[in-house]
């Protein structure tokens, strides 16, 4: 069976990089395609690594696995296969929910929904295999 970590922390590396590209507002963001495309690349990115954690780690995905993980494979799913246009009001709400505010950096970003062991991580907290 493959480790779901080098996924995990794949994952937490692109939703930290989501989150430094965040302008600090709402307005700018949507202002800025630019902003857009790093951001929804990165969630894609996110994405696409907890998918692959869920088929090749399935045991540890049904043990951990939440809600957010959930979405944020919807998510990548949407930015990649184009099921729908994707809103970025929506993308906006997600980074700003996820880290409190956008600009806060890796301490208050997306990746607190999928760091493995984080204790104050909204809809995911999981342990690391072994920190159970």
């Amino acid at each position: 069976m493959k480790s779901p970590i080098p996924y995990l922390d794949m994952a937490v590396a692109a939703a930290t990089r989501a989150a430094g590209y965040a302008p600090a507002s709402e307005v700018e963001f949507l202002a800025s395609p630019m902003a857009q495309d790093a951001i929804c690349m990165r969630l894609q990115e996110v994405g696409e690594n907890l998918s692959k954690s869920r088929r090749h780690c399935p045991d540890f995905y049904s043990a951990h696995q939440s809600e957010g993980w959930h979405r944020l494979i919807g998510l990548r799913n949407v930015i990649s296969l184009g099921y729908a246009e994707v809103d970025m009001r929506v993308v906006w709400t997600i980074m700003r929910c996820a880290s409190g505010s956008p600009s806060r950096g890796a301490e208050g970003s997306v990746g607190h929904v999928v760091t493995p062991g984080r204790r104050n991580a909204p809809h995911a907290v999981v342990p690391r295999p072994g920190q159970d």
